[in-house]
């Protein structure tokens, strides 16, 4: 794919920032001009011994070929290279589009991923206090999210906004963090939520409200 770039000058050195326009490469890629001659090199071919010779030709500078590698396999895990890791990521990510659904990408690491053993770790922690002194009745609850890195402050904050509520909740809004940058303040999925108890249905007619807003 084609790619952008700018070139800068940072404390008098001239550097070159590649953006993949198209968002498959994780971030900007940041080098020194005078290495853009050194990365047309690479052809999916020449060995790590022959590019170090190459440098050192075209540079006059010695490079470690293990260290060169170490460079090469940074720049290709953030996107930048048509490896076959790259065409696999971008048959996941194309799968992904397709889907109609969020997979769950943490069940089986941070919580289990059989529905029943998951039940049993939810009751658990929504039964950590008593419902005994719980005032109910409440028709909008503002709860974190079960940390199980954190452990019981976190929970009772969890399991007591639960008892305080008027029988089951009919919308759940679900705010996260953004570890990727994006255009706006706020992003939305029209994606269902796939989880090891089952389907949970986006409100997609909502979601239409809030964006002709």
């Amino acid at each position: 794919n084609d790619l952008n770039f700018d070139l800068i000058e940072d404390n008098q050195e001239q550097l070159i920032i590649l953006i993949d326009p198209e968002g498959y490469a994780r971030h900007p890629l940041v080098i020194p001009y005078g290495l853009v001659p050194v990365l047309q090199m690479i052809d999916g071919e020449i060995s790590a011994k022959d590019f170090a010779k190459s440098i050192k030709e075209s540079t006059g500078e010695e490079i470690d070929p293990v260290i060169l590698m170490n460079i090469v396999n940074n720049i290709s895990l953030m996107g930048f290279m048509e490896t076959p890791d790259y065409f696999e990521f971008l048959k996941s990510l194309e799968s992904y589009l397709e889907s109609t659904t969020r997979p769950p990408v943490c069940a089986g690491r941070s919580y289990s991923d059989n529905a029943e053993e998951l039940a049993t770790e939810l009751d658990k922690l929504l039964n950590i206090i008593p419902k005994d002194g719980i005032e109910s009745g409440a028709k909008a609850i503002v709860v974190p999210h079960i940390d199980f890195m954190i452990g019981s402050d976190a929970h009772e904050s969890y399991a007591s906004g639960y008892h305080a509520l008027d029988g089951d909740a009919d919308l759940v809004v679900i705010f996260g963090t953004a570890h990727f940058g994006m255009s706006g303040d706020f992003m939305l999925t029209r994606k269902d939520y796939q989880s090891p108890l089952g389907v949970i249905k986006t409100d997609n007619e909502l979601i239409g409200r809030m964006e002709s807003k």
